[in-house]
């Protein structure tokens, strides 16, 4: 399968809440580290709209909470956030 934007995509499953696919890519090796268009990567996706779980399945597949987005915003902050909002 040939994907133009491989980290937009990855971050559009992540936003659909589709685990399911996300543990297909991941586990066929698809890097959790990879960004969009917006420098995002799909761990900062999940953090901020509270995915939890999606969060989870990213960490175990070796997502880094130490990459910045491109407002120098660390995915750490935002996960976080989301263990004090829970």
């Amino acid at each position: 399968m040939k994907i133009e934007n491989v980290g937009s995509f990855l971050c559009i499953a992540v936003a659909r809440g589709d685990s399911y696919y996300l543990k297909r890519l991941l586990s066929n090796g698809m890097d959790p580290n990879l960004k969009d268009y917006d420098f995002q990567s799909p761990l900062q996706i999940a953090a901020a709209e509270d995915l939890y779980f999606m969060a989870k399945l990213l960490l175990e597949g070796g997502a880094s909470v130490f990459t910045k987005d491109r407002w120098e915003i660390r995915h750490l902050m935002k996960l976080r956030c989301v263990e004090i909002r829970t």
